[in-house]
């Protein structure tokens, strides 16, 4: 027997789907007009709608099944609501519906989380970052960023009343936060505690994805420290498209593509990107031949967008 609340439910459903519709809370009463009890309700609930949703091979949900639908009452209900709670805060937002999805207004959410937003007039999209995290949403473009890898949530993002809108999915999928919604049509988002990932339990599962793609590095190639995630800075050079050779002389590696130059050295925080000096978070550190530096410092170094998540997945993209 299910003995979760409705609205736990619901969390699930939101928070591993990626690109159907929300399953939304039925009705209160049974065929013959009585009140089904809590429990009832709750079997109802998980009959109707979480049997029909669509699960990979590691049983996490992908999709529904087309006879799962929303509850127009129900919809209804969200769309009269004119606030948010985010992080324990009411902020005043409208809810628009737009056929199965739910929309909220981006810069209102992500203000609110503690994201620093920029808006790219060319590109017709925003860029927002907090801390190493990055992701970037293009308007009536159904691909949104999460540590550089593109995912699709099956709705574009849409301008509505001179406000950029995005799926509710956007908060839970690609932000990360943890969204419920309860039978009146509340919608409530909390964000999780920024966390380093950590070895763990035969360590972690490292992935470094350079320009949307791969590049082998294999996951005990990547460590971390206390307080950063420490990375092999030559793979990731040469995945740039930089070479990459120890100064004899100096002791410093440096990496040239065409007329950029950067050098790093072991154990000094300064790190010399052409003409300039950044300072590093954490020094240079040689480990079984191999330099490397922290995470946080590749955007500095490289002069391109980096993005970790909890999974393990970093990512590292130069502008176009």
């Amino acid at each position: 027997m299910l003995n979760k609340t409705v609205a736990a439910a619901l969390a699930l459903a939101i928070g591993l789907m990626s690109a159907q519709a929300f399953a939304a809370p039925v009705q209160a009463m049974n065929d013959q007009g009585a009140v089904n009890s809590p429990v009832e309700q709750e079997r109802d609930f998980y009959d109707k709608y979480v049997k029909q949703f669509v699960r990979n091979d590691n049983g996490e949900i992908i999709g529904s099944t087309r006879e799962t639908s929303l509850n127009k009452e129900w919809l209804h209900k969200v769309s009269e609501r004119k606030n948010l709670v985010i992080d324990g805060q009411s902020v005043a937002a409208n809810i628009a519906v737009d056929g199965q999805y739910l929309l909220v207004p981006l810069r209102t959410v992500m203000d609110s989380l503690g994201y620093d937003l920029k808006w790219n007039a060319e590109h017709k999209s925003i860029e927002a970052t907090k801390g190493a995290q990055w992701t970037s949403v293009q308007l009536n473009k159904d691909q949104y960023n999460f540590a550089k890898m593109p995912i699709q949530l099956g709705k574009a993002s849409v301008l509505k009343d001179n406000m950029m809108y995005v799926p509710l999915q956007f908060v839970s999928e690609v932000l990360k936060a943890d969204v419920t919604l309860d039978e009146q049509g509340n919608i409530t988002i909390q964000s999780q505690s920024e966390q380093i990932p950590q070895d763990s339990f035969g360590g972690m599962h490292w992935v470094i994805v350079v320009n949307g793609e791969g590049i082998g590095v294999k996951s005990d190639e990547v460590y971390t420290t206390e307080d950063s995630v420490m990375v092999p800075v030559e793979a990731i050079g040469q995945a740039l498209g930089y070479t990459v050779e120890r100064n004899t002389d100096t002791g410093a590696y440096e990496f040239v593509r065409g007329a950029k130059w950067i050098a790093l050295k072991e154990g000094e925080k300064n790190a010399a990107v052409g003409k300039m000096n950044v300072e590093l978070k954490t020094a240079p550190v040689v480990k079984d031949g191999a330099l490397y530096v922290p995470f946080e410092s590749m955007a500095e170094v490289f002069g391109a967008k980096t993005g970790i998540d909890p999974t393990g997945v970093i990512g590292i993209q130069e502008e176009q």
